[in-house]
């Protein structure tokens, strides 16, 4: 009896052991488990290891509890493992995918083409989207859509743009129409970008904007301006370079010019009844156009056929003269505001360009 008793203990010392060592091969059936604080499973000392369950893409379980693990054998090398996450449990393929296996993964070390969706970069602190170098380093080939930042090219004139196959076209600035090859964009000003301007002293504050031409935005010149103690008075518009072509230059009678009884009074003689307008110069007031007040259209456009009345800078004036019989006097020949005249105004446009 002591016997067995000996025995059976020495069994069950053998089996609550903290180690086993198994040789040779084990096939379990069952759930294989390791509990406890210290409780270790170290496969690291074997030949070779097959952690995970195996097979085909469409074989991966439709269902799974969280932790388990699927290597697809026909998956693209590398995104072969799911992991099986959340509850209820979703399989998510390694790499950061998931769904169905083969998704497209974002790698930084290869060229990645996208086809679908909206990148959206609009909450990074900085973006570099352009390849960048030097004017000289640009790429002897390109794709149409490529783009290129220039480090040592002028302030605002940086960037290329591969237009069609392997060539470049630089961004539009510098003189008007830009550089050669470039297009011209919207300055945001209703203007061109790179485009100078070209005129200076211009009537009444004037502003000036380019289309492809230069041109002065309509300048509107009110009957108080005219206060020459005479018939006629010759208002100055705008300076203009030398070798300034006129490509157009219009004058509309806005509203018409109105003497009224008081004024007809003042101006004296047979009053102002009816006037000329003109655009010209101090010698040739009628030079580049002129219009006759009451006609009908109520304007006059002209281009002087592209000719200038001189090649050196000149001014443009604004004339405006009395033409009925025994005409009065436009003012009083005081500053402007002193003019006899009650009421109208005309408006002019004027456009050119400088001959390169």
């Amino acid at each position: 009896m002591t016997r067995r008793i000996t025995w059976t203990i020495g069994l069950l010392a053998v089996a609550c052991s903290a180690q086993t060592t198994v040789n040779g091969g084990r096939v379990f059936t069952g759930i294989v488990k390791s509990s406890g604080a210290n409780a270790t499973v170290d496969f690291s000392g074997a030949a070779s290891t097959v952690p995970v369950v195996t097979g085909l893409s469409t074989a991966r379980p439709s269902s799974c509890t969280a932790g388990q693990m699927y290597f697809a054998t026909d998956a693209t090398a590398g995104q072969n493992l799911s992991y099986c996450t959340g509850s209820p449990g979703t399989w998510t393929i390694a790499g950061g995918e998931s769904g169905s296996p083969g998704p497209t993964v974002v790698q930084t070390n290869q060229s990645n083409t996208y086809t679908a969706g909206t990148q959206d970069f609009s909450g990074s602190a900085h973006t570099l989207p352009s390849k960048k170098g030097t004017a000289a380093l640009l790429p002897p080939t390109c794709t149409t859509g490529e783009e290129y930042f220039a480090t040592d090219a002028a302030a605002g004139q940086n960037k290329y743009y591969c237009t069609a196959t392997n060539t470049w076209s630089p961004q539009a600035g510098g003189s008007p129409g830009g550089l050669s090859g470039s297009v011209q964009m919207n300055n945001g000003s209703g203007g061109l970008a790179g485009q100078s301007n070209i005129y200076s002293n211009i009537y009444s504050g004037g502003s000036e904007y380019q289309q492809g031409e230069n041109c002065l935005k309509n300048l509107v010149v009110p009957s108080s301006a005219w206060s020459a103690n005479g018939i006629s008075e010759q208002i100055p518009l705008v300076v203009v370079p030398a070798n300034w072509i006129p490509t157009e230059v219009s004058i509309t009678e806005t509203s018409p010019l109105n003497c009224n009884s008081s004024c007809q009074t003042s101006s004296g003689a047979g009053g102002m009844t009816s006037f000329q307008y003109g655009v010209g110069t101090s010698t040739a007031p009628l030079y580049y156009d002129s219009y006759i007040s009451g006609a009908s259209p109520a304007f006059a456009a002209a281009n002087a056929s592209g000719q200038a009345a001189t090649n050196a800078s000149h001014t443009l004036y604004l004339y405006l003269g009395v033409t009925n019989t025994n005409p009065g006097v436009l003012g009083n020949g005081g500053l402007p505001g002193s003019s006899y005249l009650t009421s109208g105004s005309v408006t002019v446009r004027v456009c050119g360009e400088v001959a390169q």
